[in-house]
């Protein structure tokens, strides 16, 4: 059995008021653990709070509540001992093209980490590592003197993924690092992504609207509907046997190819649009789905459901 390398109690993020903005809590009371060299699917529609989360644990958003990184709250460490941890800390966003410096070349990009963290490196020490790195995530020495406008979407994410792992972090934290490439691309990144989690032992916090795509990630899923939690599960139990009615609300969504081969319980779910946030506030008690979901009864709206076990996975959901 792994370690355990991340467990997170009570995790809230809220955001106060800005212009014509009213403040919200993103996210509300998460929490959930991811073993060493395991990997954790956060999957939701926009505004669920996948973002805010995957920005808490690496400190670069405001947060109340636990973290604990190796037995260490990250919330509660000082500058010098969060500098410290950063380099076990690794992040992958979004926009592969946005996240690289336009000024600088990848060899100078990649090589960041190990001058910043690794001063002992000569530059000919460091510039050897960049290239292993690179070809590590299927580029070449060609690549090193380039600048990022020189590259592809998908080029542009293995460097982003090489600059991340240049320093062998424990924790790497995905978030919706395919959301802006091509199909043939994307599956590019995730075979890529899945085997360097095997090779280097990392623990993978995957975040992604696509749930095809986190199923061939993730070996276990949390579902996330406005900031709260609401399923846990493997990913067999949650994609042959969702328990949360949003969650197979979401599973109905993904398109299937051959209609014959979709999975049993991607039946067509009668669910209503979202309300915007600022006309229908999350109540303090009461189920934050029950607005939308097809199956809301009286207790929905005055008890808020906890997380409970259900078929080995944890659901909160009123219905048994």
């Amino acid at each position: 059995m792994n370690t355990l390398l991340l467990e997170v109690r009570g995790l809230q993020v809220r955001y106060p008021a800005g212009h014509g903005s009213q403040a919200h809590t993103a996210v509300d009371g998460v929490s959930f653990d991811l073993a060493a060299g395991a990997s954790l699917g956060l999957v939701g529609e926009s505004g669920s709070g996948k973002s805010s989360i995957a920005r808490a644990l690496l400190r670069l958003v405001p947060a109340s509540g636990s973290v604990m990184f190796e037995g260490r709250d990250l919330l509660r460490l000082s500058g010098t001992q969060l500098r410290a941890t950063r380099e076990h800390l690794q992040i992958i966003f979004q926009d592969p093209l946005a996240a690289l410096d336009p000024r600088m070349r990848i060899s100078e990009i990649v090589g960041e980490p190990l001058r910043e963290f690794r001063p002992q490196y000569s530059a000919a020490e460091r510039r050897h590592q960049v290239l292993r790195m690179l070809e590590r995530v299927g580029l070449d020495s060609s690549h090193l003197d380039r600048y990022p406008h020189e590259f592809s979407g998908g080029q542009a994410q293995r460097i982003g993924i090489a600059r991340a792992l240049m320093l062998k972090p424990r924790l790497l934290v995905c978030d919706e690092p395919v959301a802006s490439l091509d199909v043939s691309i994307t599956a590019q990144i995730v075979n890529l992504l899945s085997d360097l989690r095997r090779e280097l032992d990392l623990g993978l916090l995957f975040i992604a609207h696509d749930l095809a795509t986190v199923r061939q990630v993730c070996e276990r899923v949390m579902v996330l509907y406005r900031g709260r939690v609401m399923e846990i599960s493997s990913r067999e139990q949650l994609y042959t046997a969702a328990r949360h009615p949003y969650t197979r609300a979401l599973l109905a969504a993904v398109p299937v190819p051959d209609p014959s081969h979709a999975l049993p319980q991607a039946v067509t779910a009668s669910m209503p649009e979202e309300a915007p946030r600022g006309k229908a506030s999350v109540a303090a008690s009461g189920c934050v789905f029950r607005q939308r979901c097809p199956q809301v009864f009286a207790r929905c709206s005055e008890e808020t459901p906890a997380l409970r076990v259900a078929a080995g996975g944890l659901v909160a959901c009123h219905l048994p």
